[in-house]
């Protein structure tokens, strides 16, 4: 999938070893987002702006017995400043219903 004019929320970390993290807002959904091997494209994120264009896979993670949605984000050009800021509602839509088909029903 494929999401532009995402705003990065908060400071982006490296975590583990060389993994991107960070929280990306778009349509007032927040979402946390995970790059493996990507710690060195922490400088292209800049947080509090919607310029940031990103490609990534919806999945499951599973964390100290804690299931949560998060985009895993794809390959070495995942992320790219947005030409032009634009809304995307399917983002929202797809995590909403995989929230309610993943984490809902598991309890």
């Amino acid at each position: 999938m494929v999401s532009r004019g995402v705003e990065v929320v908060g400071n982006p970390a490296i975590v583990g070893k060389n993994h991107l993290r960070f929280k990306a807002r778009q349509n007032g959904s927040v979402f946390d987002c995970i790059g493996y091997n990507l710690g060195h494209l922490t400088y292209r994120l800049t947080p509090g702006e919607s310029n940031l264009d990103m490609a990534y896979v919806i999945e499951e993670n599973e964390w100290r017995g804690r299931n949560d949605i998060q985009l895993r984000l794809r390959g070495q050009d995942c992320v790219n400043w947005a030409s032009q800021p634009r809304n995307s509602v399917w983002l929202w839509v797809v995590y909403s219903v995989l929230y309610e088909v993943i984490v809902l029903r598991s309890f």
